[in-house]
């Protein structure tokens, strides 16, 4: 994004789930100095989940629940994290494509506090116990060349990276023909 365009962050009010937060099914939105803010509260004034949009057309995601260790297990859900990020991607750019900017866009994925973490997969497979060696994760940028790109595809090299970060090969949610499936393969 050029620093000198400023978009009309009112487009983003006025789209109910155009900057949904990753995990919320209800949220709040606010006008701030850096444009529109959508969050979502457990227990307020602590924000679980939110995306901002700045007046420079950046969104920024952000989501404290996906992680959230479940009967004292570290894991990753693996199909939910997967489709919640695929799913918030195709509006995050959809938002932007009718804000008219234009690609390159970069696509950015950091995983905070994963030290420890497990993939978790459904039981058929082999259960590997490889926990994450780090308690950060910053995925390599993604560039986005153009804006009709399925976002399970933009995404695929971040998955695989966070599963290689668990021992995995890679995701194991995409088909023989690179299709992303979920839990259907």
């Amino acid at each position: 994004m050029t620093s000198g365009i400023s978009i009309d962050v009112n487009l983003a009010a006025n789209s109910p789930s155009s900057l949904q937060p990753i995990t919320s099914h209800g949220w709040s939105q606010r006008y701030n100095f850096d444009g529109i803010v959508k969050y979502s509260s457990i227990q307020p004034p602590t924000s679980s989940s939110y995306t901002q949009l700045f007046r420079n057309g950046a969104i920024e995601a952000v989501d404290a629940r996906i992680l959230t260790p479940r009967d004292d297990k570290k894991r990753i859900p693996s199909v939910y994290y997967e489709e919640k990020l695929i799913d918030s991607l195709q509006k995050y750019l959809e938002l932007q494509k009718n804000l008219e900017l234009n690609p390159p866009i970069l696509i950015m994925l950091s995983l905070l506090g994963v030290k420890g973490y497990t993939m978790g997969v459904e039981s058929s497979w082999l259960d590997q116990e490889n926990p994450i060696d780090r308690d950060i994760l910053i995925i390599p940028e993604i560039v986005l060349e153009d804006f009709s790109a399925k976002s399970s595809d933009i995404l695929r090299p971040a998955f695989d990276a966070v599963w290689q970060a668990c021992g995995w090969d890679c995701s194991k949610y995409y088909d023989d023909n690179g299709n992303w499936v979920g839990n259907r393969r």
